[in-house]
């Protein structure tokens, strides 16, 4: 379900105390579920389902018309060639319907992901292979962010009018440290109004890794929230 947003309330961004041993504490869940052995059958679901949520991206300087097209063939090509032999390993030993659903499923990633000046070499080879699959593209000034807000709405108007169906942008990491959320928000806000016209899917990637401490990031992921 898209998150429609809602106006900007500071009041949501106060009152969030968080220890490092919190944190520590889900991750270390988190690793011990991953050890966790399972039976093939439901192993190969998790196969299926993680690779109809992946986006397969390549956002390389070196990109040019052949590599996005090679990318684009994978998408279609990739989990049949390299998994069908485990995949009717499993069906052959278990007794479940693994084998058909994996031969009748498309086994494809949900969306390929590129810069948006490649938009065009994806849409020309699904055109050329009579196939479909939603393209997803980085804009508004990925990877940095920090170019003006016009520019960043000229770059997703781009991505979106050559055929983008999601729009994943970067959060200003400057405005998250300094503490100017707001500001933040309304940046957000005016991409999300893009998206919403064209009933677009946006993606916020907050780049974590870059903030100052546990409480920007909370308060940048509640201002993305707030915003749509």
């Amino acid at each position: 379900m898209s998150n429609p947003g809602i106006l900007f309330d500071d009041s949501l961004l106060t009152g969030l105390d968080v220890e490092k041993s919190d944190i520590e504490s889900v991750v270390d869940d988190c690793d011990r579920c991953t050890k966790v052995g399972f039976l093939p059958e439901i192993e190969a679901s998790y196969l299926g389902l993680i690779l109809h949520v992946m986006d397969l991206t390549s956002l390389n300087s070196t990109d040019n018309k052949q590599t996005i097209e090679a990318l684009v063939d994978k998408a279609f090509l990739y989990a049949k060639e390299l998994l069908k032999s485990d995949i009717e390993k499993m069906a052959n030993t278990h007794s479940c319907e693994l084998r058909n659903y994996f031969t009748t499923s498309t086994l494809t990633p949900q969306t390929v992901c590129v810069s948006s000046v490649r938009i065009y070499d994806v849409v020309q080879r699904l055109r050329f292979l009579k196939q479909h699959i939603d393209i997803a593209s980085v804009a508004g000034g990925f990877p940095m962010g920090q170019v003006p807000l016009s520019c960043r709405i000229t770059e997703v108007e781009y991505a979106i009018s050559h055929g983008a169906a999601e729009i994943d942008i970067v959060i200003d990491r400057g405005l998250a440290i300094s503490g100017n959320f707001e500001e933040l928000y309304y940046d957000l806000r005016a991409i999300k109004s893009l998206c919403i016209k064209g009933n677009i899917t946006l993606k916020t990637i907050l780049s974590v890794s870059e903030l100052d401490s546990n409480q920007t990031v909370y308060k940048a992921a509640m201002t993305a929230m707030m915003a749509g």
